[in-house]
């Protein structure tokens, strides 16, 4: 979980979301590997689901692997 730029609510990544992108089972530490090293996208798929969600600033959400995905698209 992280707290997006601007955003008091928590954002959450199920490490489900975080298996499907890595494409095998993975650990806590593998987990948050993969968020540091991808953090620019994690905050823009963040800032793009409280966009079209239209989320309170205090609303905690998740993101999904579609989330992700979309967000890394150029």
């Amino acid at each position: 979980a992280f707290r997006p730029e601007g955003h008091d609510g928590y954002c959450m990544i199920h490490r489900r979301a975080l298996e499907t992108l890595l494409g095998r089972s993975a650990c806590e530490a593998d987990c948050l590997a993969y968020f540091e090293a991808h953090r620019p996208t994690f905050a823009l798929a963040a800032a793009a689901k409280i966009a079209r969600a239209a989320l309170r600033t205090s609303e905690n959400f998740h993101l999904t692997s579609r989330d992700l995905t979309r967000a890394s698209e150029p």
